[in-house]
């Protein structure tokens, strides 16, 4: 899922500054190489040291194991926007796809 945002925002033409990926061997970080993106792997909660400068927005996509925190989303100019892939609260946390 996160891959395929990734490549709907770079064919809309919106400039990516960085992913955030879960592993440097996942088709996420893949992705992000093969469109010139720079890529970090993602750690256990993002703070606002993680948002590059001239960040507009933060897009989470079924990231189930990482928590944004409200320093990182502050550091969005516009802020955060998450899709979780399952039924909240019930089925919530990393393993949220079982």
């Amino acid at each position: 899922m996160g891959e395929e945002t990734l490549r709907l925002c770079v064919r809309r033409g919106d400039h990516v500054v960085a992913v955030l990926t879960p592993g440097d061997d996942d088709r996420l970080a893949s992705a992000a190489r093969a469109a010139g993106v720079p890529t970090t792997v993602c750690p256990v909660r993002v703070t606002d040291a993680a948002i590059p400068p001239a960040t507009d927005i933060i897009l989470s996509v079924h990231n189930a194991h990482a928590f944004i925190d409200a320093g990182a989303r502050a550091a969005a100019r516009l802020g955060a926007l998450g899709y979780h892939p399952s039924l909240l609260p019930r089925h919530r946390g990393r393993d949220a796809m079982r």
